[in-house]
């Protein structure tokens, strides 16, 4: 089908706003007719990046959007759900296993090669590809491909344009507040409590400052 998209052609290039064709959705994949789709600093971060050589890429994965059509082995999902998009995970791997499927062994095989696992490319601008499935989706587009596993059905009360950054932006930030920031807090108060434990007075600070004398030399004998 004929979408449009805004290509990356290269680290200086401006993106180019473009007629090219996406594939039918396979048996495992799913059609979404994008709403929003959020700028992340990584979609920067990698058009500057990008090689060259494998250019035109479609970036964005702060989707968010309609499910249009699901393959035959898609059940989670249906025509007309509607959905955010965030990156995509094994789901078997010890990592995903754990709850931790950021840190999927496969993330880079299934996120960030440019094409499908397989090597198979799911865009084309006439006879020449166009790389995508950028963490799944590549929404910087009409329409995207994307899977069950990297998809989260919301309610009709839910702004998509207000949403679409929680695939990326809004969870990366709670997360370092919530799993990093908070450490650290538990961490500085278990360092007030055990200073507020030290000894004072003859046993505690003043025998230590015995130790010296008024140079901050160590006293001998």
């Amino acid at each position: 089908m004929k979408i449009k998209a805004a290509l990356s052609n290269g680290a200086e290039a401006p993106f180019e706003l473009a007629e090219v064709e996406l594939d039918e959705p396979r048996a495992d994949e799913v059609l979404v007719k994008l709403s929003a789709a959020g700028v992340c600093h990584t979609d920067l971060t990698m058009k500057a990046l990008w090689p060259q050589t494998m250019s035109p890429i479609v970036l964005g994965h702060e989707g968010a959007g309609v499910v249009e059509a699901v393959g035959p082995d898609v059940t989670g999902v249906r025509r007309g759900d509607r959905v955010l998009m965030s990156y995509r995970s094994c789901g078997a791997c010890q990592e995903c296993a754990a709850g931790h499927r950021t840190y999927c062994r496969d993330f880079r095989t299934l996120n960030a090669l440019g094409s499908r696992p397989d090597g198979s490319m799911t865009m084309r601008r006439g006879t020449s590809p166009v790389y995508g499935s950028f963490f799944g989706q590549s929404s910087f587009a009409s329409h995207a491909l994307a899977y069950e596993s990297n998809l989260v059905v919301v309610g009709d009360d839910v702004d998509l344009s207000v949403a679409a950054p929680l695939g990326c932006g809004v969870q990366t930030g709670a997360g370092a507040v919530l799993n990093v920031l908070s450490s650290h807090q538990r961490r500085g108060a278990r360092r007030v409590r055990r200073r507020r434990r030290r000894p004072v007075g003859r046993h505690g600070g003043q025998g230590r400052q015995g130790e010296h004398d008024h140079r901050g030399r160590p006293r001998r004998g």
